[in-house]
C-alpha cells in the first residue's frame, strides 16, 4: 500500500498562513489585521444595517466613566506641574503639591534635588497615555490605577547655564511603561505612587 505525498500548500494558503500568525502573534494589530482576506466587500456589513440603532442595540454605559475621566484629568494636572517643576528646579509656585503626595512626590523632590546640584534643567514635555485600569469607588477612600505609556523622547535634559543638551545613553528606553496608583480626596484625585515599569510601550 502506497501513501499518497501530502500537498504542500500553495502561495495563496501560505500568505494567507503567514498573515494570520502575523496577527495572532501581536494583539495589538489585531484590529488591524482582520477582515484583509474577507470575500465579501467592506462596506457589505454596512449596507445591510440599520439607519440608527434602536435603545435595547446600544450598550450599557460604564457608570464609572465619568469618574474615570476625571483620573486621568486630574492625573495628566499632576504631569502638568511635574513638568513645570523640573523646569524650574523646584515645586514651588506649581500645582504639584496639590495633585502628588506620599512616594511620588517624595521621588519628584528627591530628582529635583540632583537636577539642581548637577546644574540641570529640561525642556520641552514627555507626552503621555494614561487610562484607567482599575478604578474602587467602595472604599472608604477611594482608589484608581492609572496604566499608559510615557514618551520622554520629546522632553529634554539641558545645563542650566550653557543650555546645552546633555547627551544621555542611546540605549535608555525614551517609551516605557508607567503604572500609578491615586485616590480620591475631597473632588480631586491625588497620585499616591507613580512607577516606570523597565518594559517598552
Amino acid at each position: 500500500m502506497t501513501r499518497t505525498p501530502r500537498r504542500r500548500p500553495g502561495p495563496v494558503r501560505a500568505r494567507r498562513r503567514a498573515l494570520l500568525t502575523a496577527c495572532l502573534g501581536v494583539g495589538v494589530l489585531l484590529s488591524a489585521c482582520s477582515g484583509q482576506d474577507a470575500a465579501e466587500p467592506e462596506d457589505a456589513a454596512s449596507s445591510t444595517a440599520p439607519a440608527t440603532l434602536t435603545p435595547s442595540a446600544a450598550p450599557d454605559a460604564d457608570p464609572l466613566a465619568a469618574e474615570k475621566k476625571a483620573v486621568v484629568k486630574d492625573y495628566r494636572r499632576y504631569w502638568d506641574a511635574r513638568v513645570e517643576a523640573y523646569a524650574r528646579g523646584t515645586s514651588k509656585g506649581t500645582s504639584l503639591r496639590t495633585y502628588a503626595t506620599g512616594k511620588a512626590w517624595a521621588a519628584i523632590e528627591g530628582e529635583l534635588e540632583k537636577l539642581v546640584d548637577r546644574g540641570l534643567t529640561t525642556t520641552g514635555e514627555p507626552m503621555i497615555d494614561p487610562k484607567v485600569t482599575a478604578i474602587d469607588m467602595d472604599r472608604a477612600v477611594p482608589r484608581a490605577t492609572i496604566t499608559g505609556c510615557v514618551d520622554v523622547s520629546g522632553w529634554t535634559l539641558v545645563d542650566r547655564d550653557t543650555k546645552k543638551e546633555v547627551t544621555l545613553p542611546s540605549e535608555r528606553l525614551t517609551r516605557y511603561v508607567s503604572t500609578a496608583t491615586a485616590e480620591k480626596w475631597g473632588k480631586r484625585w491625588v497620585v499616591l505612587e507613580d512607577a516606570p515599569r523597565d518594559r517598552r510601550c
